[in-house]
């Protein structure tokens, strides 16, 4: 899927790469679940790493997105994949 040593061939691979340099810097990390599939059954969600005091008086807040589905897919013709809200 890609040739940039930066970026990992699935979502999957991606997540799981995110969670392990988490883990390994110590951080805590909370995952939001989504509750539909990706197309390949995986489970999709959020993953958030705490680095830091839980009571600290300021915090940096880093997000990034995959954008999974970039036009409408044959199987999607019957619901929507994205919230309403998106």
């Amino acid at each position: 899927m890609t040739d940039h040593p930066a970026l990992s061939a699935t979502y999957p691979i991606a997540r799981a790469a995110f969670r392990a340099a988490a883990d390994a810097a110590g951080a805590t990390v909370h995952t939001f679940e989504h509750p539909l599939r990706g197309p390949e059954g995986e489970s999709l969600g959020i993953d958030v790493a705490e680095l830091g005091p839980r009571d600290a008086a300021t915090v940096v807040l880093v997000v990034s997105a995959c954008l999974l589905y970039t036009s409408p897919s044959p199987r999607d013709r019957t619901r929507s994949r994205m919230p309403s809200s998106a």
